[in-house]
């Protein structure tokens, strides 16, 4: 055993191992360990700083988001404000074990940590300090601006205080809110005093009442004189708050810029003066290595050259097994590797042998190949260089007509293929995978997806191999994708229109009521009053309407909107319609159309609906009947289309809708517009809605119309018929929206 290479080898190598283990284990352990503590102070002031910018991130969307969020006001608490007090506390926490750490001397920043410790805590106290501020001020129905404004609105209620000058005061107090400019805030004094003026003055007034009044106002302007206060020390005073907390949050950023660059250095510094320790160790085991292993190496490999002589001998005499073994060494793997070397050579014909079986198995593993080939559902195919056809699986054959007597009618690719060009062939060379229309013998073409791999023999390319697969389906599906791309644009686009046109809508009653009230107020006579009022008061619907409209279909598109079935007398409800829009025509100045009513006089129906809904639906019609009809008649009626199914219907002899356009008018964000109607007004709204109401109740919706003679709207729905016990307590004091 004392003879074996092996056990030699080994001996050697466990000495040096154990020899070297005994050394670099600690040292490597040493120097990691240092260079680990080293990095973690490092990175602890990092995470320090990015703790900090995050609480800083906080405090700035509490600052941004819940300075108007009623929850804050009312709970006194914010998701912002507990991640900020946590993140004050590990950050507290980090700056005092960082300021323990025993390493920290060698990086010389304790100044700094502590710098930064005191601007932090002056930081959080300012942000604090604004919290509590934030909270007393308030937000619209919170706080001191809340109860401003229920002081205010007991003035509003209070038709005897001059109301101009209220409206004055909110107006100087919106003015202010908005622009945080200190005329505002005199102008607000001076109205204010001018009110509690005219209040003492009013002779309506009673001495307990103007006592009231005056109370309600002092306490107005007292609020009011709070929120500027607080305003001014919050933001916009000579030193205020806001501007405290960035200049303090700039302060620490500085000095966390500063701490990072200073440590980052130092740990640069430290951990060269580590790694130059170590690697002049590591130098010096190198050296001391190198020595041992040539010393080492000069003992062991004295007998392996012996051998690989002997084995050129053997060589040179042509493989003779009965050469004479020429060595005089003792090693038993020497003697080993001999026999074995003769065994190899004896072996050689065994392997010559194999290798004829295994190019047997290769042939038939390309028989198997194109047998697979042939099931495939997808063309496969194999070509030469030139991209004719060396073999055609079964599905190609039978896509091109191509069988065993006609096999040669395609000699190549390209005679499959729509104008092939050489630039196609040279996309498919370089290995890219490229669409190409081909012509099926069956006169349908189509659109295949073609990929090849090149035939290698002998690092050549002898060839390729590939396959087609039909992307026609694929192709279509994508165009389909496209048009409802371009329909989704088109919806845009209409939504887009029909916020404009809701912008005019909303601006144009408003606009009148606001005129018309300032020249209420200005004007002496009582019939020019009474019209201003009459016109306040029409446009006053006109916005209402358009906004429980806008609210309708938020709730649609919201999926909010829920229905109220009751038992109702549908012939009782039709007469409520026909004698509330016969009212109507006054205020449309079409007393000269008629207005009749279609119902089954000896019967009623007691049914099952959503009555305000189904009177909703009904009332849209009704209005753009009376607005498109100038002459002729309105005509409403229903009846029971099936035992659970009733119609309803509104027909007018109006101006009618174009053929083109039917189709469009209850869909969401269209309006009916042409160059002979535009002075109809209207947001659009009302037949998109009452189509959505009809399809929750489970009905359908239509029209039928004629341009210059009239239109038929008409909608069903499913009904329960009752006996109506219920339905009089039930629908007493209810009336139209």
């Amino acid at each position: 055993m004392i003879n074996s290479i092996r056990y030699r080898i080994l001996s050697w190598f466990l000495l040096f191992s154990f020899l070297t283990t005994l050394i670099v284990i600690p040292v490597t352990i040493t120097y990691f360990s240092r260079k680990d503590q080293i990095n973690e102070t490092a990175y602890a002031v990092e995470r320090l700083h990015i703790r900090f910018l995050q609480k800083l991130k906080k405090q700035q969307d509490f600052l941004a988001m819940e300075r108007t969020n009623p929850v804050f006001f009312v709970t006194g608490s914010s998701k912002y404000l507990r991640d900020v007090n946590a993140l004050h506390d590990s950050i507290s926490s980090s700056f005092k074990h960082l300021l323990e750490k025993d390493d920290i001397t060698s990086f010389a920043i304790e100044q700094h940590l502590e710098k930064s410790q005191d601007i932090f805590e002056r930081q959080n106290e300012v942000f604090n300090r604004m919290t509590v501020l934030l909270k007393k001020r308030g937000f619209k129905d919170y706080g001191i601006v809340g109860r401003m404004r229920e002081e205010v609105h007991k003035l509003e209620d209070y038709s005897e205080v001059d109301q101009v000058k209220v409206l004055t005061l909110r107006r100087h107090e919106k003015d202010y809110i908005i622009r945080h400019q200190q005329q505002y805030i005199l102008k607000h004094q001076e109205t204010g005093e001018e009110l509690l003026g005219s209040i003492a003055k009013n002779p309506n007034l009673s001495a307990e009442e103007k006592e009231l009044l005056a109370g309600y106002t002092n306490a107005y302007l007292g609020f009011f004189s709070q929120m500027t206060e607080l305003d001014r020390v919050l933001w916009y005073g000579d030193d205020p708050l806001e501007a405290n907390f960035k200049r303090l949050s700039n302060q620490i950023e500085s000095e966390f810029n500063q701490l990072i660059d200073n440590t980052n250095t130092r740990r640069a510094e430290l951990a060269q003066q580590l790694l130059y320790y170590y690697i002049m160790f590591v130098f010096f085991l190198i050296i001391a290595s190198v020595l041992i292993s040539l010393y080492a190496s000069r003992i062991i490999t004295k007998p392996i050259i012996r051998l690989t002589n002997h084995m050129e001998d053997v060589v040179d005499s042509d493989f003779k097994l009965d050469e004479p073994i020429r060595h005089r060494v003792k090693d038993q793997e020497l003697n080993i590797l001999y026999r074995t070397f003769n065994k190899m050579i004896e072996q050689l014909k065994v392997r010559q042998k194999e290798r004829d079986h295994a190019l047997q198995a290769v042939q038939e593993g390309e028989k198997k190949f194109r047998e697979l080939a042939g099931l495939l559902p997808q063309p496969v195919f194999e070509v030469n260089n030139d991209f004719e056809f060396t073999y055609a699986n079964k599905t190609l054959k039978q896509l091109f007509k191509i069988n065993e007597h006609n096999e040669n009618i395609y000699r190549g690719l390209s005679e499959l293929m729509v104008n092939p060009g050489r630039q196609q062939f040279k996309r498919l060379r370089q290995g890219e995978t490229i669409e190409l229309a081909f012509k099926a013998t069956d006169g349908i073409g189509f659109t295949g997806l073609v990929t090849v791999n090149p035939i290698y023999h002998e690092d050549q390319v002898t060839g390729y191999r590939g396959i087609i697969i039909d992307i026609t389906k694929r192709k279509q599906y994508i165009r389909r994708l496209e048009e409802a791309k371009k329909k989704a644009e088109e919806a845009d686009n209409l939504k887009t229109a029909f916020l404009a046109n809701m912008s005019h809508e909303i601006r144009t009653p408003m606009n009148a009521i606001i005129g018309f009230t300032e020249l209420l107020a200005e004007e002496k006579d009582e019939n020019e009053r009474q019209w201003f009022i009459k016109l306040i008061t029409t446009n006053s619907h006109t916005l209402l309407n358009l906004i429980n409209d806008i609210i309708d279909l938020s709730k649609i598109e919201a999926g909010q909107l829920t229905l109220a079935p009751e038992e109702t007398d549908i012939n009782d409800m039709m007469r409520q319609l026909n004698e509330t829009f016969k009212e109507l025509r006054t205020s449309y100045n079409k007393l000269h159309i008629e207005f009749s009513l279609d119902i089954p006089e000896n019967k009623h129906h007691f049914v099952m609906i959503d009555r305000m809904r189904v009177m909703q639906v009904l009332t849209n019609f009704l209005n753009n009947a009376m607005k498109f009809t100038e002459k002729g008649s309105i005509r409403m009626g229903y009846y029971m289309k099936s035992e659970h199914r009733m119609y309803f219907y509104v027909q007018d002899t109006g101006i009618g809708i174009p053929k083109e356009k039917q189709s469009e008018i209850f869909q969401r964000f269209r309006k009916f517009d042409s160059e002979n109607h535009k002075i109809f007004r209207g947001a659009g709204l009302g037949l998109s809605i009452c189509s959505n109401l009809v399809e929750m109740m489970g009905g359908k919706i239509g029209v039928k119309s004629t341009e210059n003679i009239g239109s038929l709207f008409w909608f069903e729905i499913p009904v329960r018929q009752t006996d109506g016990q219920h339905q009089g307590h039930e629908t007493a004091g209810k009336g139209i929206l």
